[in-house]
């Protein structure tokens, strides 16, 4: 049994690498944190083309997603392609960074993402803006609606951006998109405060310095060979977190600070994740009283067996079962013998 990571990175992320080799993004494969689960971890990256003329990877992200969608579906395209029969999936998770962030956004509108446990955007979650200057409430909804569950524990949601600012007027800042799923339901979220939460420095990073890097050189923004800076893990990011809800702002508005997230964020984020793939699958833990009754919420989301690529053997299998099924019935149904 294993739990399926699902990356989408805008460089070679280090899920298939044990170190990058082009790109600014250093040596990450310490980033993904593998000792400190529990469970198999199978890590696998989104596959996607640019094409000429394209300035980023978010066009590319978005066509792999429409492909897999025409084609049966996100989840099931991946699984049959980058896990294959082999191995059983417990839960999934998706991890974007920067414009990787674009695969995630077509994901969450169908019907796969309610089974996605874990949603972890890394300073690529950009929402359009209206004529005033506002997130269009028609892209903001599905990841406000994902903020509530993670605060209910239902899923986990973290958001981790920097503060780097765009010169152009349709398109949101990671900032300004975060605090627009803050805001989301007319204010069901509180704002980011901006200040560092009593308690969460102290649960979440410590803990987490001693088990990545203690420094690394990052390269990044135009020209990089003027842009570069030793980072170490931010022991102050600005912070609101309830449940298994995360929106953290690492400040930075440098491309060295964009990069950081695809490291140190990517390794805060993984802290979290381990300790949430530490929860069963099934209701064993009653969070509140509601209606109908015990509501159990604290578990996790898991992958449905349909979704599951079966090997040759289970198809044999399950097909002689059928076949003896059918001919009991036929036997012994009743109608034999009868003229």
């Amino acid at each position: 049994m294993i739990d399926l990571i699902i990356c989408a990175f805008s460089n070679p992320s280090p899920a298939t690498v044990a170190s990058i080799k082009s790109g600014p993004i250093p040596n990450n494969k310490d980033f993904f944190l593998k000792d400190k689960f529990k469970t198999n971890l199978k890590i696998v990256d989104v596959p996607f083309s640019i094409q000429a003329g394209e300035g980023n990877v978010s066009p590319a992200y978005r066509r792999t997603a429409q492909k897999y969608i025409q084609s049966g579906g996100i989840l099931k395209n991946i699984i049959q392609s980058k896990v294959g029969t082999t191995e059983k999936i417990r839960s999934a998770a998706i991890i974007t960074f920067s414009g990787g962030t674009a695969f995630a956004k077509e994901l969450i509108k169908t019907e796969d993402a309610k089974y996605i446990d874990t949603w972890i955007t890394l300073d690529g979650l950009h929402f359009s803006a209206d004529y005033k200057g506002e997130a269009i409430p028609q892209e903001v909804e599905p990841w406000g609606k994902l903020a509530l569950e993670a605060m209910n524990y239902e899923k986990m949601f973290i958001n981790s951006h920097t503060n780097i600012k765009l010169t152009g007027k349709e398109v949101l800042d990671t900032t300004a998109s975060a605090n627009a799923i803050l805001k989301y339901g007319g204010g069901n979220i509180p704002v980011e405060s901006n200040e560092p939460i009593p308690g969460y420095n102290e649960k979440k990073w410590q803990n987490l310095k001693k088990t990545t890097p203690g420094e690394v050189t990052i390269r990044g923004g135009n020209p990089v060979a003027t842009n570069t800076r030793s980072a170490e893990l931010n022991a102050n990011p600005a912070a609101f977190t309830l449940g298994d809800f995360y929106s953290i702002q690492n400040y930075g508005t440098q491309g060295t600070d964009h990069i950081y997230n695809a490291t140190y964020g990517l390794a805060e984020a993984m802290s979290m994740l381990s300790e949430r793939w530490q929860l069963p699958t099934t209701c064993t833990q009653v969070s509140g009283i509601g209606d109908d009754g015990e509501v159990c919420k604290k578990y996790l989301k898991t992958i449905p067996s349909s979704y599951q690529v079966r090997s040759y053997d289970e198809f044999y299998t399950y097909g002689y079962l059928v076949g003896l099924g059918l001919a009991a019935t036929y036997l012994f149904g009743g109608n034999y013998g009868k003229s």
